[in-house]
């Protein structure tokens, strides 16, 4: 059974794997806060094992880090806005002099599928994609009931329907966009 590695093993192995200098306390603190596999595997690589960078210096894995981060950290509130924004805007679209709740959005109008023919390619293909949705909406409801988030517990505990507005709560950017992509588009 292989045993995990200390930083200072990790290190080692950076140095006698991947040929990258590290040394110090000052590194390995940078290596412990960017993590060895969310930071410096990611900038290690470029998509694949294939594409690994060039590097000499363990300085140059952290400046592209820092610049990763930097760069997140320009758009990550622009983001914010345009996903408050779009889900706003879904919500006004969708429930304007309708029903609110998740259950009756899906059954409704989330069934992009069903304007394919029945059986084949896109309507299989469309109609997986809404099944993977429905999965994806158990999942995160369960999950941040589990979670104790209030909006969610509080439909449950109350024994009402989520509303449209409590389910945009708690999904990521990701599940938004899923979303949209099976909205009827008849």
């Amino acid at each position: 059974m292989t045993k995990g590695k200390s930083t200072d093993g990790l290190m080692r192995h950076i140095r006698d794997n991947h040929e990258i200098e590290i040394r110090g306390s000052v590194a390995k603190q940078q290596l412990l806060n960017m993590g060895y596999y969310h930071g410096y595997k990611a900038a290690l690589y470029v998509k694949n094992r294939e594409n690994i960078q060039p590097f000499e210096d363990f300085k140059e894995v952290k400046a592209v880090y820092d610049f990763d981060l930097d760069t997140k950290a320009v758009f990550y509130p622009v983001l914010v806005k345009i996903e408050t924004s779009i889900k706003n805007r879904l919500i006004d679209f969708l429930v304007t002099k309708d029903q609110h709740d998740i259950e009756y959005i899906y059954k409704n109008k989330l069934k992009d599928y069903s304007s394919k023919p029945t059986g084949n390619k896109d309507y299989q293909k469309y109609l997986k994609r809404n099944l993977e949705l429905r999965k994806k909406i158990d999942e995160t409801i369960a999950y941040n009931y589990g979670k104790g988030h209030p909006a969610i517990q509080h439909f449950f505990h109350s024994n009402k329907p989520i509303p449209l507005w409590a389910y945009f709560e708690v999904i990521t950017f990701g599940e938004l966009g899923n979303f949209i992509s099976c909205i009827d588009k008849a």
